[in-house]
C-alpha cells in the first residue's frame, strides 16, 4: 500500500487514539471480561505501531549522536518530566494513603531501550535474513523466559519487559505490509477479516486471562503473543477504515501526555465523583456507566492539559525550555 506520509500518520494517530482510550478505560472501568480483553493488546499496540514506523534503511544511515538526541527528546525527557510531576503529586497528595508507583511512564523508558537495540540490529545486520534470525532468537528467548520466570521483578523483570517490547516492536516492522492493506480493495473480504480478528482477539484474550506487560504476567505465553498481535491488527484495520477523525487523531498525537498523566488524574476524578455522588469509588468503577463516565471526564481534562502544554510551548518558543517539551508536536 503506497500511502503518503501524511495519510499514514493520520491512521496511525487514530490507532494510537483508540489505544489510549482503551488504556484509560482499562484503568477506570473494572469489568473482568472487558478489562481482560483490553489488557491483552493495549500496550503491545503501541510497541507494534512504533515498529511499523521503523525503517532500518533510514536508521542505519543516521549518526548515533543525532539519533540519540532525537530519542532522548521524544522519550527520555517526557519520562523524566512526567515522572517528576507524578512523584511530586504523590508526595504532596497521596503519600499518607498509598505507595508510590511510576504508572504507565515505564513504557517510555522501555521503548527507548527497545529502539536502541533496534538501531544496533540495523547497524550490525544489514541483510534481511539475518534480521529474521535475530527476531526468531529473541522470540525463542522471550518464550523461554515467559514460561519459566513469570511475573519477574527487579532488574530481571526490566530485562523481560524489554524482551517483550522488542518482540512487539520487531513484529510491527515485519507486519508493516500486512497492516497497510489497501482498505478500499476487497471490501467484503476485509470486513470479514476484521470481524474474525475481533472475535479471535476477544476469545483468545479472555481465554488467556488478565495479562499485564509491566508485571510480566503472561499466563500462556503463546496465547499472549497471539492475542496481542490479533488485537493490534484489528485496531490498525479499523483505524484505516475510519481514515480521518480529529478527536482520535488529537488523542493519538498527544498520547504520551495522556499515558503519563491520566493515572493520578484518574484517581483524583474518582474520589471527587465519589464524594459528590456519595457512591463508593469501587462501586463506581465496577459499574459500566460509572467507569465510562469517569474515563470520559479524564479524557476531557487531558485535552485541556494538552492545550495548556501546547500554549506553554508556543510561549516558550526559541528558549531552552521549548526543547524540554519538544516531544509535543
Amino acid at each position: 500500500m503506497n500511502i503518503s506520509r501524511i495519510k499514514r500518520i493520520e491512521w496511525i494517530d487514530i490507532a494510537r487514539g483508540i489505544g489510549i482510550i482503551f488504556v484509560v478505560l482499562g484503568h477506570t472501568y473494572r469489568s473482568n471480561v472487558f478489562q481482560t480483553w483490553i489488557y491483552s493488546f493495549h500496550m503491545p499496540l503501541f510497541f507494534i505501531i512504533s515498529g511499523i514506523l521503523y525503517n532500518p534503511q533510514q536508521v542505519v544511515h543516521i549518526d548515533w549522536k543525532k539519533w540519540l538526541s532525537k530519542k532522548v527528546k521524544n522519550l527520555i525527557l517526557p519520562y523524566i518530566l512526567f515522572g517528576f510531576l507524578t512523584f511530586s503529586y504523590w508526595r504532596v497528595i497521596e503519600f499518607h494513603f498509598r505507595s508510590y508507583d511510576m504508572g504507565p511512564t515505564w513504557f517510555l523508558l522501555s521503548l527507548f531501550i527497545v529502539e536502541v537495540v533496534a538501531k544496533l540490529i540495523a547497524d550490525i545486520l544489514n541483510e534481511e535474513y539475518k534480521k529474521w534470525i535475530c527476531f526468531v532468537l529473541i522470540l525463542i528467548a522471550f518464550i523461554f523466559i515467559g514460561f519459566y520466570f513469570p511475573e519477574t521483578k527487579g532488574i530481571v523483570g526490566w530485562c523481560q519487559r524489554i524482551f517483550s517490547g522488542l518482540i512487539w516492536y520487531i513484529s510491527g516492522f515485519f507486519l508493516k505490509k500486512v497492516v497497510e492493506l489497501e482498505s478500499k480493495n476487497n471490501n467484503v473480504i476485509r470486513r470479514i477479516a476484521e470481524m474474525l480478528l475481533a472475535i479471535f482477539s476477544i476469545t483468545i484474550g479472555i481465554k488467556n486471562g488478565r495479562v499485564d506487560m509491566y508485571l510480566n504476567r503472561f499466563h500462556n505465553v503463546c496465547l499472549y503473543l497471539i492475542a496481542g498481535m490479533i488485537g493490534t491488527l484489528f485496531i490498525c484495520y479499523i483505524s484505516q477504515d475510519i481514515q480521518k477523525n480529529k478527536i482520535l487523531e488529537f488523542l493519538g498525537r498527544y498520547s504520551i501526555v495522556i499515558l503519563c498523566t491520566h493515572e493520578p488524574l484518574k484517581r483524583a476524578v474518582i474520589q471527587i465523583v465519589s464524594f459528590l455522588t456519595r457512591i463508593d469509588s469501587e462501586l463506581l468503577r465496577n459499574n459500566f456507566f460509572g467507569g465510562i463516565a469517569i474515563a470520559i471526564m479524564v479524557l476531557l481534562i487531558e485535552i485541556i492539559i494538552v492545550q495548556i502544554l501546547i500554549a506553554f510551548k508556543n510561549k516558550m518558543a526559541g528558549t531552552h525550555i521549548e526543547w524540554l517539551i519538544g516531544f509535543l508536536k
